[in-house]
């Protein structure tokens, strides 16, 4: 069992301690990488297609690698989110009128970008009564008519306790993969996750399992806000009982100089002890780096 492996294993510990509470250590820095010539590519076919991207509007720090690979996760309604979580570049702001031309939008960046498989997420829209579900369907299905060979993946908000609303609209619309990040341990919710519920994203997870055995849910837990390591054990533990099939961990990094710096920066090897025991706690799939981000595609 994890456990046995976790308790007697000291290394974990003292690594945790490993902090650089003024300096960010070299491991912790975004490389720029020596070729930007995809990366700019990238960039100007999404500057034409008006199709947003998360990559941008986060600060993603795999910017470059993903833009240099020709792949992007696109963010729909809106750069302009109804909270201001303290990880998070996207400002709290004037909410936007929401377009039905944005899955064309997002066609038409396809149709130069070729890729195989898309991400779409979006802020939160605590204003709309559905939380944005129909927007996301919407997507789905305009993707799938165009590119019935596309894999898709939703990583979506909590929607704000509305879980009967949400599981009624994407039942039977599911996309391949269904993400919404659990981001921290219970403890630290309500200072990290405004306005959000721990328990609200275990169900929601939960449900998603249950809507369709087809599309596999996923997840994803940033670490640095000053967690315990059994905490965050307990966090992958709960995961695994919603049925989650891919989980990514990355280190918290100083998103903008208006958000609180990282309680601590984990050693890389710590994320390689992360992933060991999240696959013995059962979750086969698992990115567990420094620069791991939930839009991340793994398999």
């Amino acid at each position: 069992m994890w456990y046995s492996v976790v308790k007697p294993n000291q290394e974990l510990q003292m690594m945790y301690t490993y902090l650089y509470l003024n300096r960010k250590p070299c491991w912790a820095r975004i490389s720029l990488g020596a070729k930007r010539k995809h990366y700019n590519e990238t960039k100007v076919i999404l500057g034409t297609s008006k199709a947003r991207t998360v990559c941008q509007d986060a600060n993603c720090p795999n910017i470059h690698k993903c833009f240099k690979s020709k792949s992007a996760a696109f963010i729909v309604m809106g750069a302009s989110c109804t909270r201001s979580c303290s990880f998070c570049s996207v400002h709290k702001d004037r909410l936007l009128f929401i377009s039905p031309l944005e899955p064309f939008y997002i066609i038409r960046s396809l149709r130069s970008l070729h890729l195989t498989h898309i991400v779409m997420t979006s802020v939160n829209r605590d204003d709309l009564s559905d939380g944005g579900v129909e927007q996301f369907i919407r997507c789905v299905i305009e993707l799938k008519r165009n590119y019935p060979k596309l894999t898709t993946e939703l990583l979506v908000p909590d929607f704000k306790s509305k879980l009967k609303s949400v599981c009624n609209g994407f039942k039977g619309r599911l996309p391949n993969i269904i993400n919404h990040n659990i981001e921290t341990i219970p403890r630290l919710y309500t200072n990290v996750k405004l306005g959000a519920e721990y328990l609200n994203s275990v169900l929601l997870l939960g449900q998603f399992n249950k809507l369709n055995q087809r599309s596999k849910p996923k997840s994803g837990i940033i670490l640095g806000f000053g967690e315990a390591v059994g905490e965050v054990l307990i966090t992958v533990c709960d995961l695994r009982s919603c049925g989650i099939s891919y989980l990514t961990l990355g280190q918290l990094l100083k998103s903008s100089q208006h958000k609180p710096t990282p309680n601590k920066y984990l050693h890389p090897n710590i994320f390689k002890i992360y992933k060991k025991i999240s696959h013995q706690i059962g979750i086969h799939v698992v990115a567990s780096e420094v620069m791991a981000r939930s839009s991340l595609k793994i398999s």
